[in-house]
């Protein structure tokens, strides 16, 4: 059989973790699958499923028998998204396949929350064009058994829940992840939260990141790590305090997740009871429950089905205040935790067993294969209209008007392989002096640090670093209003040359990504350090503008429509 999966989005897209496993698994079952996607990263530094074939729509468009001559069978529809309806209306008007739609969310609420940026309403479910494409699918498959009540009852469904490869899962193979390498104290507890915000998902980020600082205020030392883009809008609304408590590492490669979920010592996916929470699956619970964690989750969607304080604990309100309050739980009685970890980890592996769950997914599969088509072949031009406006341009740095937030990132000895997993990051507001505070405690003794004080380029100043004892005390301080201080050695690399000033060192760089390196201070102890500060300044930025949603049109030119 041939096998399409049409996604909304790129790799790094949350929805590759239920994609990229069955298209594998249907793969080693003897059968052809492909991935499509609106647009590719060549590198395909995040696509860890090299036995499936990744595609653009445009090549899916251009070359339909991309199946040694043949197209698909089956066109499996990652949501009724409007990119992803139009992509696929245009392949059946050339091309025979049935036509299989996979909800995994309350489409109409994440409608309802969409952003009003332009172009936006690509990468959301139309209130009309949505309902009207899912009665045109020869059949539906749904993540969550609550979601099938938003499909007509003679439509024939799967609940296709995530399917985990367990074997990869208990994969042990490479370096673990450790404290250490993080530069995390030993006393210190762990959160991990391995995802970004999607704009619907907001409140229950907030929620999480205000109970860390919660649990930071109660005495209780917490640092989350967290991957993906670190989420602006939320971040405004913190306080420092909260904030400085946050560990963002970026996009890593899928193969780590599991190593870092095992380092936190509960994992949390935060919920409030609404008509948003209700009808989804977190895509990190079936792998925080199959590895064996101590798991807190929202009593909705899958809460329903677990037990309170037997195989995960429950939030019910999920405010910071809850969320704190169970941390503290499994924290405070390690026995239970361990109890609720193995009886979750019995649970996750019963329902998300990779294997099982694509033998079901092909049998239904097969059901189709004589079903008449439900697209008619009749199509009409998409109405130009209809076509979100041209963004505006980003403003640049030093001119009046949101900005886009600079990233700084710092880099200390660690083991190579993990410079950069590892290293500090932190976005702040350009042409406004900030100092930035880590948790920090060295994992060997840092005879040199590496600061990127930004990503564009432009002028940055480092006014200050310093590492800081428990109480905040300098251990050991660099001040750019010494520049001339033969202790340390300072000099500029990558893109970014040093610019002396009466008292100041200035970073001038004419491309991203500049370097500072720091080293040869005397040797001193600090076996206590806990903290890192830098106060740094960003000048004169040129904010390099990325691809707007509306470039996406330009792929999609000519997409049409059922008449």
């Amino acid at each position: 059989m041939n096998i399409l999966f049409v996604h909304y989005g790129n790799f790094t897209a949350n929805s590759m973790v239920h994609i990229g496993p069955y298209a594998e698994e249907l793969h080693r079952m003897g059968h052809n699958t492909a991935i499509c996607m609106p647009w590719m990263d060549d590198t395909r530094q995040f696509y860890p499923h090299e036995s499936v074939p990744a595609i653009s729509y445009s090549q899916a468009l251009e070359h339909p028998g991309m199946f040694g001559g043949q197209p698909p069978h089956i066109l499996h529809a990652w949501t009724p998204r409007e990119l992803v309806r139009r992509f696929c209306l245009r392949f059946l008007g050339k091309n025979s396949a049935k036509l299989v739609i996979h909800l995994e969310d309350n489409e109409w609420e994440l409608e309802e929350r969409a952003r009003t940026n332009p172009g936006e309403s690509l990468f959301k479910t139309h209130p009309l064009r949505g309902p009207e494409f899912l009665q045109r699918a020869d059949a539906v498959t749904v993540i969550i058994e609550s979601l099938e009540n938003h499909i007509a009852d003679s439509k024939p469904s799967l609940v296709l829940k995530p399917g985990i490869d367990l074997d990869w899962l208990d994969s042990t193979s490479g370096p673990a992840l450790t404290r250490k390498l993080f530069g995390i104290p030993p006393s210190y507890k762990i959160l991990v939260y391995p995802g970004s915000s999607t704009g619907a998902n907001r409140l229950d980020l907030e929620n999480l990141f205000r109970a860390v600082g919660l649990l930071n205020k109660r005495g209780i030392p917490c640092v989350l790590i967290k991957t993906g883009i670190p989420d602006a809008e939320i971040r405004k609304k913190l306080s420092g305090e909260t904030r400085q408590w946050i560990r963002d590492i970026g996009f890593i490669d899928r193969n780590l997740i599991p190593k870092l979920i095992r380092l936190a010592d509960c994992v949390v996916q935060p919920g409030v009871s609404d008509s948003f929470n209700r009808f989804r699956l977190p895509s990190k619970l079936p792998e925080f429950l199959c590895l064996g964690m101590p798991v807190i989750t929202t009593a909705v969607n899958l809460g329903e089905n677990l037990q309170d304080g037997f195989n995960a604990k429950l939030l019910y309100s999920s405010t910071p205040e809850d969320i704190a309050d169970r941390c503290q739980e499994m924290f405070a009685d390690t026995d239970r935790s361990k109890s609720i970890a193995e009886e979750g980890k019995k649970f996750g592996r019963r329902h998300f067993d990779l294997r099982p769950n694509s033998e079901n997914l092909l049998a239904f599969y097969a059901k189709l294969k004589t079903a008449p088509p439900k697209i008619p072949a009749r199509l009409f031009q998409f109405p130009r209209e209809d076509r979100p406006k041209t963004a505006p341009p980003r403003p640049r740095a030093d001119q009046p008007g949101e900005m886009e937030p600079v990233e700084l990132q710092v880099y200390f000895p660690n083991q190579s392989e993990f410079l950069e997993l590892s290293s500090l990051r932190r976005r702040y507001s350009p042409q406004t002096r900030v100092s930035l505070t880590f948790p920090f405690h060295p994992p060997q003794e840092p005879d040199w640090l590496r600061i990127d004080p930004g990503q564009f380029p432009g002028e940055y100043i480092i006014r200050e670093w310093s590492l800081l004892g428990a109480d905040h005390t300098p251990a050991l301080s660099w001040q750019n209003s010494h520049p001339q201080d033969p202790s340390v050695s300072v000099r500029a690399t990558g893109t970014a040359t040093l610019k002396s000033g009466n008292s100041t060192i200035s970073l001038i760089s004419s491309g991203g990504d500049p370097q500072v390196w720091f080293s040869g201070w005397p040797k001193t102890d600090l076996s206590g350090i806990r903290w890192l500060r830098v106060t740094v300044e960003a000048r004169h930025i040129e904010i390099k503008p990325n691809r707007e949603p509306n470039d996406l049109l330009n792929h999609l030119d000519g997409l049409v429509e059922p008449g």
